[in-house]
């Protein structure tokens, strides 16, 4: 299988970020640095250009907690690169819809926005066009349909998702380390005899 390029923040970072609420300096430079070679690997730039670069922070442990902790898809998505990833791949529907993911992900796991206004949005765009599944929404409708849910999240929870590449990334690397202390994190733990 052809596996795309990636870095390992590793696992002691977390403790001093969950002690500090932030990444050392140090980390960030790591990360900037590292998400260059991947720039400079893959041909693409992340946050923008014609060919832009899409990343994803996923979780892991000391020991595998499947699915107990966040992860978050498709960083590096605005409008500019939705609609750059849209020419490049030919096929506009699934570029849009990797945005409208994208921001439905970072707004419940990063900002904390409850999953409920979202369905309720698509379910609103179905009804206003008469359809039954978002394939069928016409193109114009589902290419402004993850700003209508960035501007539900500014109206409902006063939080905006971040247009900025990077302060998506770290965003979400934060969400995804603090996800350690997440309820289900830590009640699998304390069911798997899994140390704090």
């Amino acid at each position: 299988f052809s596996v795309p390029p990636g870095f390992t923040i590793a696992t002691p970072v977390c403790v001093p970020l969950l002690n500090e609420r932030k990444l050392s300096s140090d980390v960030n430079t790591s990360v900037l640095h590292s998400l260059h070679s991947i720039e400079s690997f893959t041909g693409r730039t992340f946050g923008s250009g014609k060919r832009p670069l899409l990343v994803s922070v996923r979780s892991g442990a000391a020991i595998s907690m499947p699915g107990m902790m966040d992860t978050i898809l498709n960083l590096g998505l605005n409008d500019e690169t939705a609609e750059s990833l849209a020419q490049s791949s030919g096929n506009a529907w699934f570029a849009y819809d990797c945005y409208r993911r994208f921001v439905e992900m970072y707004s419940e796991v990063v900002l904390g926005v409850d999953d409920e206004i979202f369905a309720g949005a698509l379910e609103n765009l179905l009804a206003q066009h008469g359809v039954s599944s978002a394939h069928e929404v016409p193109m114009v409708a589902w290419t402004h349909f993850p700003r209508t849910l960035k501007r539900l999240v500014l109206e409902r929870a006063g939080l905006v998702v971040p247009i900025d590449a990077h302060a998506q990334l770290f965003g979400a690397i934060g969400a995804v380390f603090a996800s350690w202390e997440s309820t289900r994190a830590c009640e699998y733990r304390v069911r798997e005899n899994i140390p704090e």
